[in-house]
């Protein structure tokens, strides 16, 4: 799965806001919070000074994972300085804008499922007729030399080439052929 942003004229993927890969960054989001999941449970959110002390806890724990992480000229057009004081000023006064760093409107997410293309429940049929490579073998039933599509070869190979050693055995280790060579 990815996660597709608005920079207000395209959708462009998560990974070009972030420093780092996307798995990367969750991973290591989901350490701090659980790092910190005790000593917030602890607390009262009811109580002032307790939920104060929470949203502090919270602060110091990501901020060095956000600054770490977030790539901000990406995230802000290239002015990085001026993008953030209008983020921190629309937080802060809760006044609604329509702009964000520049001629971009609000940003929104488009969450985007890709499966991978050898799966054999996603085989294009398009991509298949334009397939242009395609790996050749015999077939130990009739002993004819066949060719498979290289877009669809990974779902079928395993069982082809365990036809193949069935027929022909294993090859053996190269380290058993340069033991039996005589100088």
């Amino acid at each position: 799965m990815t996660f597709l942003i608005s920079d207000g004229k395209t959708y462009r993927g998560i990974n070009h806001y972030l420093k780092k890969p996307l798995a990367q960054a969750v991973k290591e989001f989901a350490a701090l919070s659980d790092k910190i999941d005790p000593k917030l449970s602890r607390l009262d959110p009811q109580k002032t000074l307790q939920r104060l002390r929470g949203q502090c806890l919270i602060v110091r724990t990501f901020a060095g994972w956000f600054l770490r992480t977030i790539h901000f000229r990406a995230l802000t057009d290239g002015r990085p300085v001026t993008g953030l004081a209008k983020a921190a000023w629309k937080w802060a006064f809760r006044r609604p804008t329509t702009k964000f760093a520049g001629s971009r409107r609000p940003r929104r997410i488009l969450r985007v499922a890709v499966l991978p293309f050898e799966e054999q429940h996603s085989v294009d049929a398009t991509r298949m007729e334009n397939c242009k490579a395609a790996f050749v073998y015999e077939d130990p039933a009739d002993a004819k030399v066949k060719y498979f599509g290289a877009c669809l070869w990974y779902p079928y190979r395993n069982a082809i080439l365990e036809k193949l050693s069935g027929k022909y055995g294993v090859a053996p280790d190269d380290r058993e052929n340069k033991n039996n060579i005589r100088h």
